[in-house]
């Protein structure tokens, strides 16, 4: 639980950025966001460790926001 919420605080910002520019409203852009920590954080076992994560989570957010609209 501590984990999940380090790694919420560390990667906010820059999911929220990548939701802003999906949506011009701050409220869709929030839930875009919460939406894609939800998938991060039930999808973290299929992380492939040679990979780097913050390009994963960003194609999670990308396909959240798209799946959005």
């Amino acid at each position: 639980m501590k984990a999940q919420e380090n790694l919420y605080k560390q990667y906010y910002g820059y999911i929220m950025s990548i939701s802003m520019r999906f949506s011009s409203c701050r409220d869709n852009a929030l839930e875009i966001t919460n939406d894609s920590f939800l998938k991060i954080f039930k999808g973290i076992e299929s992380f492939k460790v040679e990979k780097e994560f913050k390009v994963w989570i960003r194609r999670i957010a990308i396909n959240t926001a798209i799946d959005y609209y």
